[in-house]
């Protein structure tokens, strides 16, 4: 599935939540609320166009966090340390 398939480097919105839910599943494991929170970033002109260049690195940005397993335990750590140093709730990993 192509987004721009003008070639003229200027995206719909809707192309790229059709095109992000295509994927999310199969190759990219992106849940619901990955998608809204990728498709948010988008600075999405009056005519509901995106230009390409300034989304795509962002995105690629988003998804690579947002799939980058030893970041989000790196992250759950901190934040479990940080909750057991200030005696709140303690969070454990599943």
């Amino acid at each position: 599935m192509a987004a721009d398939e003008e070639g003229t480097g200027v995206l719909q919105i809707q192309h790229i939540k059709m095109c992000l839910n295509a994927v999310a599943d199969e190759a990219l494991s992106l849940s619901k609320s990955q998608i809204i929170s990728i498709v948010s970033s988008c600075d999405i002109a009056h005519d509901g166009s995106v230009k390409y260049a300034v989304f795509a690195p962002v995105a690629a940005e988003m998804i690579y966090g947002m799939t980058d397993f030893a970041s989000q335990k790196k992250r759950l750590d901190a934040v479990t340390a940080l909750s057991s140093s200030v005696g709140r709730c303690r969070l454990t990993p599943d």
